[in-house]
């Protein structure tokens, strides 16, 4: 079997190319001959129409058309003689009859009348170089420019006649060749010149391009925002990793809410905070493993040779705690939680799809866990395949109905002991799987999207039966819980408006309730939305207080009306430590101008306690659980004296008095 030729690139273009410019030369030469062969011609033509004006001046003016004279043929010789450059002369009277002939063979005779003979007849020049001996050349040697003028007596008179000259060209040839041969090698300089050219500049071009090309697959491989890896260098990497038995732990980590981040700050901050993020993972793996970006806030950690998955998780738990250093974004502090899966190869995985899969799904068990990490068990497939069918079936409860509403009272702790409001708490009971847990699809409504659909639900059905308690002689505020992406949403305060003209609710019967860690995300804008939403009438309060990142100077910034101090810092009271912050709490608060909140009161100490403290108001199972919205009423007309054991213990005084709430008012 013949093998076929294979040559470089850069040798084909030359190969090509030197054929071309050869083809480009010889047509150039071509012409250039031409050229100079007509400009010889054209010299050698005026030079005989000369010769023709000698002899019509040395001719009478009938001698075309009778036999010559002595005297006509003697002028005419001696013209033959003393012209160097003529060879022969011929007189043509009208019809070929030939007059004068000076090799004296055609005189007298009539020939045939030729194209040439017959444009002189007409009044025009003709001229033909004779390459070869022929009949009518005279010469055997060299070449003869045969020309045909034609004759007239005056100027302006009809043509009576012709002559025809054979004039020497090879002078004019020599000249012709000479130059032709110059030009041709100043030509062919040229050319060879510019094939060179061509040549060097191909091999430039072609190296550039290698270059680029070089460039450009790395390029392909490397994240262009963080400068990391990119997906295509890691699947690379674990190909030929697998492909080689080597054992190996992939880490994949992503961003909890980086979406808000993007969504409140915009993507420059986003794109800053990937990067950094990408630095910080780097700084923490450094040669243990690679660390890649697969897009997004998507990360991936390679550990190549681990093949101990206790070791892999250690990696992942280190990766966690870099992230208890928050990123500092121009005059913020983002406090960013990572969610790490780890799977390895071959302990899980033989393929990199497959490993790819199950780092994902122990990826998404570790958002649930408090620690942040996990590694992936064949028993999280269930988890991940159930995640996505409860995803489907959220969906469907948010559009059929299954999801309701329930309200825990808040009771007043200082003046009158009563019920001043509910916080509406949502319940999902599934036909199919009984009553979810809101710790279950809560989150899952935050990381699909499903979140502003919630919370409108929750807001039309709370402020929908705070006006049919109104209705009917029970009147209570009612707080509803806000996410960070409700806070990301401009047009919320619309809504809001829109709702509670729609139920005729007043304004001061709604409260909304924010974490620190949904204000945090991005302060600017979200106390931008809370001031159009307090513009309305509408009450704020902190919620969790004391477990986020807030500063003072932002909480100074928020339009608040109260604090809700967390339940952790309550369920360490009367003795714990918590009741250190709960007392600070209570007294920032008020010097705030604030009302405070306890909530997750369960024994009568710790509500003794509370309002001892000075907290306004508080709700926990010692006073009611979540109710349906019919046992609400009842609950209603219930007192704090009911739960104290004492009747006038804290209640008799009133200890608003010992502070000054400002403008806050409690609904």
């Amino acid at each position: 079997m013949r093998r076929r030729l294979r040559l470089p690139l850069g040798a084909w273009f030359a190969l090509l190319s030197l054929l071309l410019v050869a083809g480009l030369g010889k047509a150039l030469v071509d012409a250039v001959e031409r050229v100079v062969a007509d400009q010889a011609v054209a010299e050698a033509s005026r030079s005989a129409e000369l010769v023709a004006g000698l002899v019509r001046h040395d001719l009478a003016s009938d001698a075309f058309t009778r036999t010559l004279v002595a005297s006509d043929r003697v002028a005419l010789d001696r013209i033959v003689r003393e012209a160097p450059e003529l060879r022969s002369l011929r007189l043509w009277g009208p019809a070929g009859l030939v007059v004068y002939d000076s090799d004296a063979r055609l005189d007298g005779t009539v020939q045939q009348v030729g194209e040439l003979l017959q444009g002189a007849y007409d009044g025009r020049t003709g001229a033909h170089l004779e390459y070869e001996r022929d009949s009518e050349s005279p010469s055997g040697r060299g070449e003869l420019l045969e020309v045909y003028v034609a004759v007239r007596a005056a100027p302006d008179a009809p043509v009576v006649g012709a002559v025809e000259l054979y004039l020497r060209y090879d002078a004019a040839a020599e000249r012709a060749d000479a130059a032709s041969r110059t030009l041709t090698v100043l030509l062919l300089l040229g050319l060879g010149l510019l094939w060179a050219l061509m040549c060097w500049l191909s091999t430039l071009v072609t190296r550039r391009l290698r270059r680029h090309a070089g460039e450009q697959a790395e390029l392909a491989r490397t994240d262009a925002l963080t400068g990391l890896p990119n997906r295509r260098a890691l699947l690379g990497a674990l190909d030929e990793a697998l492909a080689e038995q080597v054992p190996v732990a992939l880490l994949l980590l992503d961003l909890d809410r980086f979406k808000d981040v993007n969504d409140t700050l915009g993507h420059a901050t986003g794109d800053r905070l990937l990067q950094d993020v990408g630095a910080r993972l780097v700084e923490v793996v450094g040669a243990t493993g690679s660390v890649a970006r697969l897009g997004g806030d998507e990360f991936a950690v390679l550990l190549r040779g681990q093949d101990d998955p206790l070791a892999a998780l250690a990696v992942a738990d280190r990766l966690v705690v870099a992230f208890d250093r928050p990123f500092p974004q121009q005059d913020l502090q983002l406090a960013m939680q990572p969610s790490v899966g780890v799977a390895l190869a071959p302990l899980h995985a033989v393929a990199t799809g497959e490993l790819l899969q199950r780092a994902d799904v122990a990826m998404y068990v570790a958002k649930g866990r408090v620690e942040g990490t996990a590694v992936y068990d064949h028993g999280n497939d269930a988890h991940s395949l159930d995640r996505l069918a409860l995803l489907g079936d959220l969906r469907t409860a948010l559009a059929v109905g299954e999801l309701a509403l329930v309200y825990q009272p808040v009771y007043d702790l200082q003046l009158n002991g009563g019920c001043t409001s509910v916080e509406a708490l949502v319940r999902w009971h599934s036909p199919r799987r009984g009553l979810v847990s809101p710790s279950a699809f809560v989150p899952l409504c935050e990381g699909s999207g499903l979140m502003r659909a919630l919370t409108r639900f929750v807001l039309d059905e709370a402020l929908r039966q705070c006006r049919t308690w109104q209705d009917h002689g029970t009147s209570l505020a009612v707080a509803v819980n806000l996410s960070a992406s409700n806070l990301m949403e401009d047009d919320l305060p619309e809504a809001v408006a829109g709702l509670l003209a729609h139920h005729g609710v007043g304004a001061e019967r709604l409260i909304l309730e924010v974490t620190e860690s949904a204000v945090v995300t991005d302060p600017e804008r979200a106390a931008r939305v809370l001031h159009r939403l307090v513009g309305l009438g509408v009450n704020v309060a902190l919620d969790d207080f004391g477990t986020g990142w807030s500063s003072m100077s932002r909480l100074l910034e928020l339009p608040l009306a109260a604090l809700k101090v967390d339940r952790s810092f309550v369920a360490d009271l009367p003795d714990g430590q918590g009741a250190a912050v709960v007392q600070a709490t209570t007294g920032l608060g008020h010097q705030l101008g604030l009302w405070v909140v306890a909530e997750g009161i369960e024994t009568v100490e710790q509500l003794r306690h509370v309002v001892a403290i000075g907290c306004d108001v508080g709700q926990g199972y010692l006073m009611a659980r979540p109710l349906p919205p019919d046992e609400v009423p009842a609950a209603a007309r219930r007192n704090v004296r009911d739960f104290l054991g004492d009747p006038e213990h804290g209640l008799d005084r009133g200890r608003l008095s010992s502070h000054d709430t400002g403008s806050a008012r409690i609904p």
